[in-house]
């Protein structure tokens, strides 16, 4: 019997972001879940069960943090890891700002910068994270 791909869910409004996230996940090879805001993430979540979300801090309707506390709330996202991204450019600022505070409180286990810094990241601390 083959091993299903690991899969994660991604939620970025940003479309570029998102696709270049989704490719370089795919060629790492997992299955990608990509939604384009809040609320479209915590349905593919509630409907797809995948092994590791990443949510933008910024989203139309529900960002980042709200959909981190809605994960949660849910009893199959409570040991989910969740990493939380922002497009902010200066990381020494957010991780000095609420920002890095409040997704940590919220079950978040990263809070990155920017799509490339996040793919880096990704390739370091993703693989430990859905095993």
């Amino acid at each position: 019997m083959t091993e299903r791909a690991r899969r994660v869910l991604i939620a970025d409004d940003d479309a570029v972001a998102l696709l270049v996230a989704q490719v370089a996940l795919e060629a790492a090879g997992f299955e990608v879940l990509s939604a384009r805001d809040g609320n479209a993430a915590l349905a593919l979540f509630e409907q797809q069960a995948p092994d590791c979300v990443i949510l933008d801090v910024m989203m139309p309707e529900l960002g980042g943090f709200e959909v981190c506390r809605a994960i949660r709330a849910i009893a199959a996202g409570s040991d989910t890891p969740i990493l939380i991204m922002t497009s902010r450019d200066d990381v020494a600022a957010v991780v000095r700002t609420a920002d890095a505070f409040l997704g940590f409180a919220l079950g978040a286990l990263f809070g990155f910068c920017g799509c490339f810094l996040a793919l880096l990241l990704l390739a370091l601390t993703l693989d430990e994270c859905v095993l």
